[in-house]
């Protein structure tokens, strides 16, 4: 038994024990024959890896679990988010999503057009996406096609629904994602939760996801951790690996985030990059979870009521602590908070949302239209500047965390 195979029957045994309804849902496995004749008309071939998941079973059966869902609200999806797309359906969904692409590339031509110089993420987007996973939001897990069979490709993820395309890799290949999802089930980052209605509910441990993610990837988590190093660090070096540091919550990252937190302007190439990097410096540090961080986000809010940092950084320092629930943080903030002197436009807008509600309700074009003309005008008046704008950022952040904090001292 393969890697791949080995995985997939430990998520289908963890159905088995927990919700055997969402196991019964999965279709027989097609033979290599059957598969290349349903492929036949696709412009590309797909990867082996691809052709091991369809021969083990045929995605999900949609219409079974819109059936059953009908009668029983329950989780029929085969892993959290996404249905395994059965390979009919993955191949519609694949030209769909062609298509999504081509009118970007024909309203965008000048990006696309042939000896462009393309920027990584447009490169991606040119290439031949296959959905292995998907839902009915248009959010795709996919691999990519190729002109010559290949045994494996990596796994993308896209949410064309919410707008967002993909610019770097998730998994390595099937097998690393599906490696980790058993990892996951197995050792209770997911598990199921029946609700007071009956519903078997799926729940995640956030915690253990990451040592899931971490236990199978550890060069990617060294050469992360080798980038986040660098020196000069540059906006383009951190966002490459971002999603990674998230996603892997290594308490390795926090000695040199704290470092990018407090980056001093001359190892980078202007003000508007310093400031870009320590802001996600600052969020990084809130997903990785570590209290160690705590003391270093503190003093960026402390330098805040000093009048002494950028309001972003502080607002993301502040959305961390609220993040890390260290009650050490509540009497900086609430000194933060004191320290603004803000136009909150929170009254102004809900008494103008009370005034046109009933008119926007009944589908008035004339009020619709003054309504949102007010609102602008309200919100223009509080920020007349950037720098303002910035200001009620890091405000609302810090009541947001306050709000946090306090919450845990009570519960």
């Amino acid at each position: 038994m393969s890697d791949l195979t080995d995985a997939l029957e430990r998520i289908r045994v963890f159905w088995e024990m927990n919700n055997p309804f969402v196991a019964s849902l999965l279709e027989p496995g097609l033979s290599t024959q059957e598969i290349n004749a349903k492929v036949e008309a696709l412009s590309f071939c797909l990867p082996q890896e691809v052709y091991e998941l369809y021969q083990w079973r045929n995605g999900i059966s949609m219409n079974r679990a819109r059936e059953y869902l009908q009668h029983i609200p329950s989780w029929c999806s085969f892993i959290e988010h996404f249905d395994f797309l059965p390979l009919e359906q993955a191949i519609d969904e694949c030209r769909y999503v062609q298509e999504v692409k081509q009118e970007w590339i024909d309203n965008n031509p000048e990006s696309y057009k042939e000896g462009q110089h393309l920027a990584k993420d447009r490169e991606l987007f040119i290439q031949d996406w296959f959905p292995i996973l998907g839902s009915d939001d248009l959010e795709y897990l996919f691999v990519l096609g190729s002109p010559n069979q290949k045994d494996n490709s990596p796994l993308f993820h896209c949410h064309l629904g919410g707008g967002s395309t993909p610019d770097q890799e998730c998994y390595r290949s099937l097998t690393h994602f599906f490696q980790v999802m058993a990892e996951c089930f197995e050792m209770g980052a997911y598990y199921t939760k029946t609700s007071q209605f009956g519903e078997i509910l799926l729940e995640r441990d956030s915690r253990k996801i990451a040592l899931a993610e971490q236990k199978y990837s550890a060069g990617d988590l060294d050469q992360c951790l080798k980038q986040l190093q660098q020196k000069p660090m540059t906006l383009d070096i951190l966002v490459d690996i971002y999603e990674k540091i998230r996603k892997y919550q290594d308490p390795r990252v926090v000695e040199p985030l704290i470092r990018l937190l407090n980056l001093p302007l001359s190892e980078v190439r202007n003000y508007e990059e310093n400031i870009a990097i320590r802001h996600r410096a600052a969020s990084l540090l809130g997903d990785v979870g570590s209290l160690n961080a705590v003391d270093a986000l503190i003093e960026i809010i402390e330098n805040q009521v000093a009048r002494a940092d950028n309001c972003t950084v502080v607002g993301y320092a502040a959305e961390a602590l609220g993040k890390l629930g260290d009650t050490r943080a509540i009497e900086p903030l609430k000194r933060l908070i004191a320290s603004f002197q803000v136009n909150d436009p929170t009254e102004s807008l809900n008494e103008i949302a009370s005034e046109f509600r009933s008119d926007v309700m009944m589908g008035s074009i004339i009020h619709t239209i003054q309504f949102y003309l007010q609102v602008l005008d309200t919100l223009f008046s509080s920020f007349p500047t950037d720098t303002a704008w910035e200001e009620y950022f890091a405000l609302d952040e810090a009541k947001l965390a306050l709000t946090l904090l306090e919450g845990n001292i009570h519960s």
